[in-house]
């Protein structure tokens, strides 16, 4: 792992740090100026977790700005039970998230729901098998898998697969360092 110098900006707030009512959130919020301020200042552009799925629906799409993706049989869930309520769901075997990281990262991290009778995903980095996740636990509560290397790549592509049969996988996000 990576021995690195935290430094935590903590924004208080509800609307007026969201950026409720311009035209362009991710980047006129107080966040996205914040966040493109210090971009512009370390040349570093994303900061710990990134949704998998619209925060807000607009033509922007927050997470545009660190990756993308494609999925074949994960749908969205909404889930009152977190800020911005969306992850993604699948229970079908053989259902996948392809995820394409736009800049040059040393790992990721998947952070992902633990609950009773969740099932099993596995996790490729460069079209190779990296880790087997069984998301089955005690209670529901969100963990993360990681770290993924992804410092070999340019650009590097994340398949998360579904394995397990007529078990729910529930995807929250990602993180890039």
């Amino acid at each position: 792992r990576l021995k690195m110098e935290r430094k935590v900006i903590s924004v208080l707030g509800d609307s007026i740090s969201h950026g409720a009512n311009t035209p362009d959130i991710p980047n006129q919020s107080y966040i996205g100026i914040i966040k493109h301020k210090i971009a512009e200042k370390t040349g570093v552009y994303n900061y710990g977790f990134t949704s998998l799925e619209y925060m807000i629906f607009n033509d922007n799409g927050q997470y545009w700005e660190v990756h993308t993706l494609k999925n074949h049989g994960f749908c969205a869930f909404k889930d009152g039970r977190c800020i911005n309520a969306y992850k993604l769901m699948a229970y079908e075997k053989g259902s996948y998230v392809d995820i394409t990281v736009k800049d040059s990262f040393r790992e990721a991290y998947i952070y992902y729901q633990s609950d009773k009778n969740y099932g099993v995903f596995e996790v490729y980095a460069g079209g190779r098998l990296v880790m087997t996740v069984d998301s089955g636990g005690e209670s529901y509560k969100m963990k993360t898998a990681g770290p993924i290397d992804i410092s070999g790549f340019d650009s590097a592509d994340i398949k998360i697969k579904v394995i397990s049969e007529n078990m729910p996988v529930l995807l929250s996000g990602m993180a890039y360092y």
